[in-house]
């Protein structure tokens, strides 16, 4: 048990180009290979980025025949850094040891569909190196956060995906 709320009153869903977006620090997109960012997100997305947000995409998936998802996401992300890359994030990278030490190649997606490649885990850097954009592709650790309790998943599994969340909440607020 946790003193942590975790009630309906205990996250905010904000638009992406409002003003609000600013008094969260962190933000989690599910499903970003249906994004469509606009002239407005672009802007008040790189200004948040400016002023040091991260974000978390997580819960898309793709593979060899059916990349659109990809596609799509990398589409968006280049409207908003032109001048950036996504790149793998290698398994020494500290956002995989801020606070647990995980080896992101041991992770299991919560589910394996037709449409599922190989665990990623990919990032868009500033001009320091420092990630700003986490992309968990072809995983979804938010199945196994809402699992937990159900036990719907693996403990193990589950209990990696709540690690793996510390991790980036802690590597994003230092």
């Amino acid at each position: 048990k946790t003193s942590i709320n975790r009630g309906f009153c205990s996250f905010q869903i904000v638009d992406i180009d409002s003003k609000e977006l600013f008094q969260y620090p962190f933000i989690y997109m599910s499903e970003p290979g249906y994004l469509n960012l606009l002239p407005a997100d672009i802007k008040n997305l790189r200004e948040y980025f400016d002023r040091g947000g991260f974000l978390l995409m997580d819960d898309f998936r793709g593979n060899e025949s059916d990349y659109s998802q990809y596609i799509n996401m990398q589409e968006q992300m280049t409207k908003l850094f032109p001048d950036r890359m996504i790149e793998p994030i290698p398994s020494s990278h500290p956002i995989f040891h801020t606070f647990f030490d995980l080896d992101p190649k041991d992770m299991v997606a919560p589910y394996m569909q037709g449409n599922s490649g190989p665990v990623e885990f990919l990032g868009i850097s500033d001009d320091r190196g420092r990630i700003q954009v986490m992309i968990d592709f072809n995983n979804d650790i938010s199945e196994y956060w809402q699992a937990l309790d159900v036990g719907q998943c693996s403990i193990h599994e589950s209990g990696r995906a709540v690690q793996l969340g510390v991790n980036y909440a802690i590597y994003a607020m230092t």
